[in-house]
C-alpha cells in the first residue's frame, strides 16, 4: 500500500514529542524543548477514504496543531494501515511495521501486536467505537449523525450483551467514558448508567433464556453491521440536537426495536458534546 503524508502532516507518538493536551510542557531527555500545542478533535484522519479510529486506553488521540502543521499519533495511523508500531528506548526510534512484526509488551506507543489480525468468535465491535463530539457550533447535523453511527452500533451492541449476559459494567463504562458534563456543570454520565441497568433488568423481565438469546443475537448482528432502522435520523437545533439510532431485534413473531439517543449540546467554547444518552 502507497502512503503518503504531506509536508505538514507529521506522524509522532507521544514518547518522543508532544503530549496532546492544550497548554501542556513536555521534555524528552535533552533533545526536546518545552513548547505550547493545541489539542484539535475537530481535525479528522482517514486511510485510503477510511476513517481513522483515535481511540485509545488513555483516550481520545485527538491531533494536535503547532506552528501551522497538524501532528497525529503514529499508532493510529500505521494500524489504520495494517501495521504495527513499536517503541525502541535504547535506539529512540518509533519503529513502524507494515508486516506482523514481532511482539512486544504493549505500551502508550505500542501496538498490542497480538490483537492484530486475530481472529474469535465473538464478532468484532464496529472501528471508531466512541462518540465524535467537539464539533463548532456550524457543523451540519447530519455530518455529526453520519460520523457517530459507528459509536452508535458499538453502545447498542454493548447494551445487547447486558441485556444477554445481565452484566451492564461494559456499557456503562463506555457511557462514562464518552459523556461530558451539561452546560450547567451536570455530569450525566452517572444517571445514563443507571438508566442502562435499570433497562436492562426491565427488559429481562419475563422472557425466556431462549427469548432473550434470540432478541440480542439478532440486535447485535443489526447493530455491528450499521444495520439501522428506518426512523433513524437526527433532530437539528439552535444550541441542541439529537442523533436517533434504532436496531431491529427479532425473535420469531417477537419484533422488537431498540433505540438510543445521544444527546449533544453546545459548550461554553461553542462547541457540539455530548452531554447524555437515553
Amino acid at each position: 500500500m502507497k502512503t503518503i503524508f504531506t509536508r505538514k502532516v507529521l506522524a509522532i507518538t507521544s514518547v518522543l514529542s508532544i503530549i496532546a493536551l492544550a497548554g501542556t510542557s513536555v521534555y524528552a531527555a535533552n533533545t526536546a524543548r518545552k513548547i505550547t500545542a493545541y489539542q484539535d478533535s475537530g481535525i479528522k484522519i482517514s486511510v485510503d477514504g477510511t476513517k481513522v479510529d483515535l481511540s485509545s486506553n488513555e483516550g481520545m488521540m485527538y491531533p494536535i496543531t503547532y506552528n501551522g502543521h497538524s501532528y497525529v499519533s503514529a499508532k493510529a495511523v500505521a494500524e489504520a494501515m495494517g501495521g504495527t508500531v513499536k517503541w525502541n528506548s535504547s535506539t529512540q526510534t518509533v519503529e513502524i511495521s507494515t508486516g506482523s512484526g514481532g511482539s512486544s509488551a504493549p505500551d502508550k506507543d505500542n501496538s498490542n501486536v497480538s490483537d492484530i489480525g486475530s481472529s474469535s468468535n465473538t464478532p468484532s465491535t464496529p472501528s471508531n467505537s466512541d462518540v465524535v463530539d467537539g464539533y463548532p457550533q456550524s457543523t451540519s447535523v447530519e455530518k455529526m449523525f453520519q460520523d457517530n453511527k459507528s459509536a452508535a452500533g458499538t453502545y447498542l451492541a454493548l447494551l445487547l450483551d447486558a441485556y444477554r449476559t445481565n452484566d451492564s459494567s461494559a456499557v456503562e463504562a463506555w457511557i462514562k467514558k464518552n459523556v461530558k458534563s451539561s452546560g450547567s456543570g451536570t455530569n450525566w454520565a452517572e444517571q445514563s448508567s443507571k438508566s442502562v441497568h435499570k433497562y436492562m433488568v426491565d427488559w429481562r423481565d419475563g422472557k425466556s433464556s431462549a427469548t432473550i438469546n434470540a432478541l440480542t443475537s439478532t440486535g447485535k448482528k443489526n447493530a455491528e453491521a450499521l444495520n439501522f432502522g428506518k426512523r433513524t435520523a437526527p433532530e437539528d437545533g439552535n444550541y441542541t440536537r439529537t442523533l436517533y439510532y434504532e436496531v431491529a431485534l427479532e425473535s420469531g413473531d417477537y419484533p422488537k426495536i431498540l433505540p438510543v439517543y445521544f444527546s449533544f449540546e453546545l459548550n461554553s467554547d461553542n462547541k457540539w458534546i455530548l452531554w447524555n444518552i437515553n
